[in-house]
């Protein structure tokens, strides 16, 4: 049984008719607030497009976080609900919406909107693009979605690929190179600006004013190396006893890795936050933003943080090493490598200068290379170009 939540009127209006903007459909089968969910939130902003955010949820889960955000911001949002996991019906349902919201676009985000988006959209002769935030093959399952993914993006009008290194996933597997875009990812910088004080968080989270903070934040799942950051926590943690360090997100590792601090020693030195929502006063509290992260596609979390001039060490990974400019925007470890984590974690936290220029510098780039403004202007040219460009065909 498939049940469709609409918060949004029916069809074109008379203002809409008038407007030459593209209307989108962003579809996502979501795991929670993370990454590509902020940037489709970021997107759905944009004043050149009629946007609606779409999520595929079935009973075994799908997280409706960003339907709730974006309804909050008053963006047009549908649910796709399925009965079980392998289900055709969200195929017709979304194939029945766009046609009958005259969608000009369907825009998918991740392997299974993606697979879901191909067929609606070639049944409904509706353009489609595809945004591939990164790949995840963790296990023999994953890899199977993920190879099967790459298959039908080859028949996507375009592929936009958040960094570089995605982009040559993309053609590795096949995807025609013509068809990519590199857009990185964007977010609302002034955000981030506005001055806060740390000292209510802090006595909210029981650090003491006098402690230097050194936070994580993502989706507790083994490839975000918490692990590796609890480690060199540790290691940190038996010189400096005014470190607190902070876990920031949930997810399925969440009872292993209370567990692994509770191994390493570590009671009352690591806090774990759970996912919150108030990101920016996280940030306003933090000293030293760490990513630790073995796979990565480009993470908005390091862009939150360069925007928020908090000083960060990143793993020489995946889209990062776009954005961190090793001992410039910031500083590159190889991945799994606790010793190098901290090394760069006790040389920043002694090093106040060198955090001043570091964030500095991160704060030019964010600004000028990652704003959502800059994004939203990328993919508009993207939506131009598969509505304009001549091209036949539509999936």
């Amino acid at each position: 049984m498939i049940a469709t939540t609409i918060a949004a009127s029916n069809g074109r209006n008379k203002n809409e008719l008038e407007e030459k903007a593209p209307r989108v459909l962003h579809l996502v089968s979501s795991g929670g607030l993370y990454g590509a969910e902020q940037v489709i939130l970021n997107l759905a902003r944009s004043k050149n497009t009629i946007t609606y955010i779409g999520a595929l949820c079935d009973v075994h889960g799908g997280n409706r976080e960003v339907i709730d955000e974006g309804e909050k911001i008053g963006v047009r949002t549908v649910v796709f609900d399925s009965s079980r996991r392998i289900d055709l019906t969200p195929v017709l349902q979304v194939k029945r919406f766009l046609k009958i919201r005259e969608i000009d676009i369907l825009h998918t985000h991740g392997y299974k909107s993606d697979i879901v988006g191909f067929l609606a959209a070639s049944l409904a002769k509706v353009h489609w693009v595809a945004t591939n935030h990164v790949w995840h093959p963790l296990s023999w399952k994953m890899r199977l979605y993920e190879s099967l993914d790459a298959f039908v993006l080859r028949y996507a009008r375009r592929v936009v690929a958040v960094s570089r290194a995605i982009r040559e996933d993309l053609v590795s597997t096949n995807v025609p190179p013509a068809k990519v875009r590199v857009i990185g990812n964007g977010i609302d910088i002034e955000r981030f600006q506005k001055s806060r004080s740390s000292a209510t968080l802090k006595a909210v989270l029981g650090i003491r004013e006098c402690d230097s903070v050194v936070t994580i934040v993502g989706r507790l799942s083994p490839e975000k190396g918490h692990k590796i950051f609890l480690e060199a926590a540790r290691r940190v943690a038996s010189d400096n006893k005014n470190v607190t360090f902070l876990i920031v997100g949930d997810g399925p590792m969440a009872q292993e890795l209370r567990a692994e601090a509770a191994r390493l020693d570590l009671q009352g030195r690591v806090i774990f936050t759970g996912f919150r929502k108030d990101m920016p006063e996280v940030y306003a509290i933090t000293d030293l933003m760490v990513n630790a992260s073995s796979i990565e596609g480009l993470p908005v979390t390091i862009l939150e943080a360069m925007a928020s001039r908090v000083p960060v060490i990143a793993t020489c990974i995946g889209g990062i090493p776009d954005v961190i400019i090793d001992d410039e925007t910031g500083m590159l470890i190889p991945s799994q490598d606790a010793d190098a984590l901290k090394t760069q974690m006790e040389s920043l936290i002694d090093d106040r200068d060198k955090r001043r220029r570091l964030t500095a510098a991160a704060f030019r780039f964010v600004t000028v290379n990652h704003s959502f403004e800059r994004m939203c202007d990328a993919y508009r040219q993207v939506y131009a170009e598969v509505m304009g460009d001549g091209a036949r065909g539509y999936s």
